[in-house]
């Protein structure tokens, strides 16, 4: 039984690691980068995008890409939104596991006269 599990755990990372790392390989394929998708190339100032470059690492060669996107992921790093906050998405995650409170009894029909 403890090799059965072995077995699947090694099996569970082998997957992970290839799917990931085709991932990251079909997005390096995409012509262009994602600073040039979401913003129109040609209204983007040099300057601008050299920063947006820079913070999310696309200066870097494409082995160096890899490894940091790695570490993120074993990390649990799952990035920052794209709402303006630019808050980290874990937060997010959080934010919506927190306990609701409840504004009411849920199941029951509102009871009206008539």
């Amino acid at each position: 039984m403890g090799t059965y599990i072995l077995r699947r755990l090694l099996l569970t990372i082998v997957i992970v690691w290839g799917a990931l790392s085709l991932l990251f390989l079909l997005f390096q394929g995409i012509p262009g980068n994602s600073i040039e998708s979401r913003y129109n190339d040609r209204y983007l100032q040099p300057t601008i995008k050299k920063n947006f470059e820079r913070e999310y690492g696309l200066d870097k060669p494409v082995v160096v890409q890899y490894a940091k996107y790695w570490v993120r992921f074993v990390q649990g790093d799952l990035g920052r939104l794209q709402d303006g906050l630019r808050l980290p998405v874990r937060a997010r995650f959080r934010e919506e596991a927190a306990p609701q409170p409840k504004s009411g009894r849920q199941g029951e029909r509102e009871q009206t006269p008539g």
